[in-house]
Order: C-alpha cells, then sequence, then structure tokens
C-alpha cells in the first residue's frame, strides 16, 4: 500500500490545466471585441470603459460569464476554443474544470484593467491582445549577463489600425510570484545594473538646481565653477559604479562556486550571498530596488520596445493593471534547482496584505482538514483509503476555489 505521502503527492501532480495567461487575453478579446469590432457586446463594454460605467462592464462581464457555461454557441464556450493554452497542448474532457475556473479568474483581472489610465485607453479603442510570454530576446552587447533572455512581458495589446502601437505588458498572480531568477553571470549582471541606476539618481541628486552666481564672481569664473561640480559629481558616480562592480564580482564568484553541488552544500553559500546583497545596499543605497526593477521591465539588459511598459496583476479582486515602477521586488539568494545546478537570485513580489491573511487561513484550515480526513480514512479497509483520500483532496481544493471568489 502507497504511504500517506505519497498519496499527497500523487493528488497535487498531473492535473489537467488551461493557462492564465490565454484565459485572461481570450476574455479580454472578447469583451472588448477586438477581433470582432461590430458585435454588439464589444460595442456595448467600450462605451462602457470610455464613459468609467462601472455598472454596466460588471453586468456584461457576469452576463458573459454565465453565457460561456451554458451557451454552447458562445465563443467563449469550452467546446469553442482551440487547444492553445491547454497543458498537453490539446484540449480534452478532463480540462474543463480548469478551463472555467481560470476564465472566472480573468473577470477580477479584467475589471482591474479597463478601470487604469493605460487599460481603459487601449480596451476603449479595441486594441487587440495576444500571449507573448515564454518568447526570448536577444540582450544588448553590452549586457555582462545571459546573451539571450526570456522576455519581461507575457502580453501584448495592439492597435488594430496601427501594428506599431503597442503596450507590452508583465503579468503576475495576485497570490504572490517571482519577477526572474538569475544564476551568477545573469545575477551579478543585474545588480550591477542596480547599482548604475542608483549611482546616477545619486548624481542627479547631489547637482540639484544650478547654484547661484556669488557676489564679486565673474561669469567665466561661474561658469568654471559649474563645471567643476558637475566633473566631480561624474566622478562620483564612476567611484561608486567601480566600487558596485568590485562588490558584484564577488557575488559572481560565490555563486558560481556552488556548481555541483547539492542544495544542502550550497546552504552556507547562498546565506554569505544574501549577506552581500545587503551590505551593496548599505553601501549604495538604492541598489536593491533598482536591481529588482531590471528584473521586472529589463530596460538594462534588452533594447527599447523588448521591456516591459505596464504589470497586470490578476486572478483575484486584489489585482491591479499599473506602472511596473509602482512595484517592489525582494531579491532572494537559494539553492539551485536540480541535481548540480549553481546558485540563483530570485526576485519575489509578494502577495497583497489581504491575501496574505487568506493564504495563511487555508493553511491552517487544509492542515486541520488532513489531520481529520487521515483519522476517518485510516478507519477504512486498506483497499478503500487511497480513494478516499484522493476524494478529500478533490473537495479541499473544490471548497479552496470557492473560498477566493
Amino acid at each position: 500500500m502507497k504511504s500517506f505521502t505519497e498519496f499527497i503527492i500523487e493528488g497535487r501532480g498531473g492535473k489537467p490545466k488551461y493557462s492564465d495567461e490565454y484565459a485572461n487575453i481570450n476574455f479580454y478579446n472578447h469583451l472588448i471585441g477586438s477581433l470582432d469590432k461590430k458585435g454588439s457586446i464589444g460595442k456595448e463594454m467600450r462605451k462602457a470603459i470610455k464613459d468609467k460605467d462601472n455598472e454596466t462592464i460588471s453586468k456584461l462581464i457576469d452576463q458573459e460569464l454565465d453565457n460561456a457555461k451554458k451557451d454552447p454557441k458562445h465563443p467563449l464556450h469550452f467546446d469553442n476554443v482551440d487547444d492553445d493554452g491547454f497543458s498537453g497542448k490539446k484540449k480534452t474532457d478532463a480540462h474543463k474544470d480548469s478551463y472555467y475556473s481560470e476564465l472566472e479568474r480573468a473577470a477580477p483581472g479584467f475589471f482591474n484593467l479597463v478601470r487604469s489610465d493605460k487599460g481603459r485607453k487601449i480596451s476603449s479603442q479595441g486594441y487587440v491582445g495576444r500571449v507573448a510570454g515564454g518568447d526570448h530576446e536577444a540582450s544588448k552587447k553590452s549586457w555582462k549577463g545571459n546573451p539571450k533572455g526570456q522576455g519581461r512581458f507575457d502580453y501584448v495589446f495592439s492597435d488594430p489600425s496601427d501594428s506599431k502601437k503597442e503596450l507590452r505588458v508583465s503579468g503576475k498572480d495576485y497570490k504572490g510570484s517571482q519577477a526572474g531568477s538569475a544564476q551568477a553571470d545573469q545575477a551579478s549582471a543585474t545588480l550591477q545594473r542596480g547599482v548604475e541606476v542608483a549611482a546616477t539618481k545619486k548624481m542627479k541628486s547631489s547637482l540639484g538646481s544650478p547654484p547661484k552666481k556669488e557676489k564679486g564672481e565673474s561669469e567665466q569664473e561661474y561658469k568654471q565653477r559649474r563645471t567643476d561640480i558637475k566633473l566631480a559629481a561624474r566622478d562620483k558616480k564612476r567611484e561608486t559604479i567601480a566600487k558596485g562592480a568590485e562588490r558584484t564580482g564577488e557575488i559572481r564568484t560565490m555563486m558560481k562556486s556552488t556548481k555541483g553541488q547539492s542544495s544542502q552544500q550550497q546552504k552556507d553559500t547562498y546565506g554569505k550571498v544574501q549577506s552581500k546583497i545587503g551590505e551593496l545596499e548599505r553601501e549604495i543605497p538604492g541598489t536593491s530596488r533598482a536591481a529588482g526593477q531590471e528584473m521586472v521591465k529589463g530596460t538594462g539588459q534588452f533594447s527599447r520596445g523588448k521591456t516591459a511598459q505596464a504589470m497586470w496583476t490578476t486572478g483575484g479582486k486584489s489585482g491591479s493593471f499599473r506602472d511596473p515602477r509602482q512595484q517592489s521586488v525582494s531579491l532572494r539568494a537559494r539553492a539551485g534547482k536540480g541535481g548540480g545546478r549553481e546558485m540563483a537570485v530570485t526576485g519575489d513580489i509578494a502577495a497583497s496584505d489581504k491575501e496574505k491573511k487568506a493564504q495563511q487561513a487555508r493553511q491552517s484550515s487544509y492542515k486541520d482538514f488532513m489531520k481529520q480526513s487521515q483519522e476517518r480514512i485510516n478507519k477504512l479497509p486498506s483497499r478503500h483509503q487511497a480513494q478516499a483520500l484522493r476524494n478529500a483532496q478533490a473537495r479541499q481544493r473544490m471548497q479552496g476555489q470557492l473560498n477566493q471568489e
């Protein structure tokens, strides 16, 4: 007989899933009517968005969600969508629950998008959305990290009348997610980008407004003094960047040394790397925030037109559609994933305070539930225990989804 732990693992793995990214885009395109400008739903929705008529927007969202489930002829009905976005790259009947679950999760994300300034502009004009996650882009020649990297945006919204007009959007889940994960070369380049941005900000701040001309100072002397101040500030910036390069080089070397080690062997090193990142921040304030922003936007690594311009947090009511510069990212050193892979630095995006409390409640509830279930299952004949556990897990997952609505 399989152990209780094995049943837990079995219950978590291999479940047919539908991509949240495709759910968000398909729901958006349908409601906006971006693929059918003459459709009545799209016309009504675009007008409501333009007029900031939230009541009509909410009514149409609920109406189309309901119709997608009940009307076999509806464009978003399960039978009418193609294979894109389904695990295994092929739609099966087993995907149906996940499909409708993700479609429901797309609703609050859509509402947050159309209420934001940028989102209102693109949606009221019928911009067409597409999934772009996974596309790899070439790095700038000056970039010292990976020569290629996964683009920072997951969606692209384009003006149907002018393909050059587009909005590139990074997608994240409201429960918390990652801005990126980087091994030695990429991590040190990202941190160095943070140093450069922080040093530039400090230089601009130190220069401030031009100094006033002193009494008895000639025009030539005044100009020279202003030039000297600027040159001194630039020299200070270069010194800061050089100092930062030494520190990020040390971090790179430490991270490289973990290649071939087990996760347990790497533990001591990634703790030291975390301390080094903290020291770098104290020495050059603003580095960590700027490095986190690089993970989100990619302005240092990629050329113009390849970076994220907005961040769309979806999946729940506490999501948002906003400027990436408003997003804070925490840098965390961790062990490499997979045997022998070198350690990495991850950019964590925390869940909202509301979701954190909900997660804690769900974790506590799950522990109590599994304890009670195991006590009940242990009393059953051994031949019935596996199925009973699967049924209990299914009920708990369903209840968890309902609690997140």
